[in-house]
């Protein structure tokens, strides 16, 4: 059965940081096939081969990097609804669901937000990704309210 929510905020920071690096890699790449297209000398010179070298490199890590560092940060969200509080926020990199009745304290930061259990389990969750300030208003007032 599904519950009716109270609130979601979502953070779409990252994704934009992620597109970022796809158009700058994708193109780094367009810009060394035009380069190796256009050559109208040898191969053979230290300057044209070092900037075929740079651009791989620099096509390479754009991509590696969106890849590795931005995958876990993609998709970040908090829903409450009437019982519980489900959220994937960094440094989390699933998606984990809280019930109101277990959480024991919460104490709100300027950028985190601390969540102590019943049982010892506690949860950070970094909201400086959330940009927009009503929704980080949003967020800090309903985990206060949950304490």
């Amino acid at each position: 059965m599904n519950e009716p929510h109270l609130g979601r905020v979502e953070s779409k920071k990252v994704e934009r940081a992620s597109r970022i690096f796809l158009i700058c890699g994708i193109g780094s790449l367009i810009i060394l096939v035009i380069k190796i297209c256009l050559q109208t000398r040898s191969y053979d010179s230290a300057g044209f081969w070092f900037d075929v070298g740079l651009a791989v490199v620099l096509s390479a890590y754009l991509l590696s990097q969106r890849q590795k560092l931005l995958n876990d940060r993609k998709d970040q969200f908090i829903e409450w609804s009437a019982d519980k509080v489900v959220f994937k926020v960094q440094p989390n990199v699933a998606v984990i669901e809280i019930s109101y009745s277990d959480i024991k304290s919460v104490m709100v930061g300027l950028d985190d937000i601390d969540i102590f259990n019943n049982d010892g389990a506690s949860y950070r969750l970094d909201i400086s990704d959330f940009e927009n300030y009503d929704d980080r208003m949003l967020i800090k007032e309903k985990f206060s309210a949950i304490a």
